[in-house]
């Protein structure tokens, strides 16, 4: 079990499912998850949840537990971090990934600016823009 702090927000996970809470809320509202997870983290603004789990999978969930995005990695994945992107605007999408790929990130809906750093058990690790 572990607990991540956002301002007035916590996150809670126990293995198979999680939970998004306010000190306005009685309850915790928890979400089922297909795999264990193993990891999370808040994007810099607070807006998205990213969450991984054993299986490889990773989830980007808004503040509502709604599901942004969901996509695979071969491996479990270890840790997720969220870092300020600080580069210069360049009008496109790039991923810069040992393994190659797609951008999942590369949503039209996505105007977050951060770059999601996911490292998986076979030892890389990825960037999603």
């Amino acid at each position: 079990m572990f607990v991540l702090y956002l301002d007035l927000i916590y996150y809670l996970s126990l293995q198979l499912d999680f939970g998004l809470w306010t000190p306005e809320q009685k309850q915790v509202i928890k979400e089922k998850v297909s795999s264990r997870i193993t990891a999370a983290a808040w994007s810099c603004d607070g807006t998205m949840l990213a969450i991984g789990m054993i299986s490889g999978m990773i989830t980007v969930r808004s503040q509502a537990m709604e599901e942004l995005i969901r996509f695979e990695r071969r491996y479990p994945i270890w840790c997720l971090v969220f870092i300020p992107d600080t580069s210069p605007p360049t009008g496109k999408t790039a991923i810069t990934s040992k393994g190659g790929g797609t951008n999942p990130l590369a949503h039209p809906s996505a105007e977050n600016k951060d770059l999601l750093v996911v490292g998986c058990w076979d030892k890389t690790y990825s960037l999603y823009k």
